[in-house]
């Protein structure tokens, strides 16, 4: 008998926003297919997941980017580095059914001023006042007619490039523009995910690979502490990586990921020097 062939996965097409790869849904299907000819049924989802062997879409940007707080009103920079292309629709025949994003992944190189900052957490990341964010775009239901418009700091970061959100208005409510940001559910106040802080006052490039997944949940209280103030509920100390609670649960397909750079207090600077989003589902 023949053997069965699985089929690397790798397709790359550019688009606006960046670079984006995606691993061919079809061919994640043939590979099912070949497991269920010698697999029983039950175990082939298992296996799949064990081999983490899903589609998967990759958007990537590599603008450098320094963000400074002292140029900015109360010294409080937000900056959209980058918007993720959108999450799939997939198709059962000819009706589609839910996508259930597995995983996301955020890979970046980053640093901070280099200088300044509290001497006993230098190069660590206690105390770092540079951080990444991450939430949801969400388009309106597509019964809408005709389809609003996406807000203007969206459409220029993904045609134009990196947008200062401080010269953007905050995104309208769902009445008015169709279109919605999503932010963490376990936050007090309206704020984005926690992706990563950068090591405080090192000048040194890091590279830092976040993963989420439908386990980043917890049953730890939410923080209360004040903007730019993350505590272990949202990000591990030794990595200065955010936990992404309940990111992953929240996408639906047609959803954008957006991710933003802050840097908070005069004299703090978050310099950026690429990204990519990679969406497993």
């Amino acid at each position: 008998m023949a053997k069965s062939h699985i089929p690397h996965i790798n397709h790359t097409n550019m688009t606006a926003s960046g670079t984006a790869t995606r691993s061919n849904h079809a061919e994640v299907e043939q590979v099912r297919n070949i497991l269920l000819t010698r697999v029983p049924y039950e175990l082939v989802d298992i296996i799949i997941a064990e081999a983490q062997y899903w589609t998967r879409l990759s958007t990537k940007r590599d603008a450098i980017l320094c963000v400074k707080a002292v140029q900015e009103s109360l010294h409080n920079a937000k900056w959209c580095y980058m918007i993720s292309e959108p999450v799939p629709t997939q198709y059962n025949g000819e009706s589609t059914v839910p996508t259930r994003v597995k995983s996301v992944r955020f890979s970046l190189r980053s640093c901070d001023q280099g200088w300044g900052g509290f001497s006993e957490g230098k190069n660590t990341y206690r105390n770092s006042y540079t951080w990444f964010e991450a939430s949801i775009l969400r388009p309106p239901a597509r019964s809408s007619s005709p389809s609003p418009s996406p807000p203007d700091w969206v459409t220029s970061t993904m045609f134009q490039g990196p947008t200062n959100l401080g010269h953007h208005p905050s995104l309208p409510s769902e009445s008015q523009s169709g279109w919605t940001e999503i932010h963490s559910p376990h936050k007090t106040k309206n704020r984005r995910w926690l992706v990563q802080m950068n090591a405080q006052a090192s000048r040194h490039i890091r590279r830092h690979d976040v993963t989420w997944s439908t386990t980043s949940t917890s049953n730890t209280a939410v923080s209360r502490r004040g903007e730019g103030m993350a505590d272990a509920t949202e990000y591990d100390e030794k990595t200065g990586s955010g936990r992404g609670l309940g990111f992953v649960d929240c996408l639906q397909a047609g959803d954008r990921i957006a991710f933003v750079a802050r840097a908070l207090f005069p004299g703090w600077e978050n310099n950026v020097y690429e990204t990519e989003i990679e969406i497993a589902y």
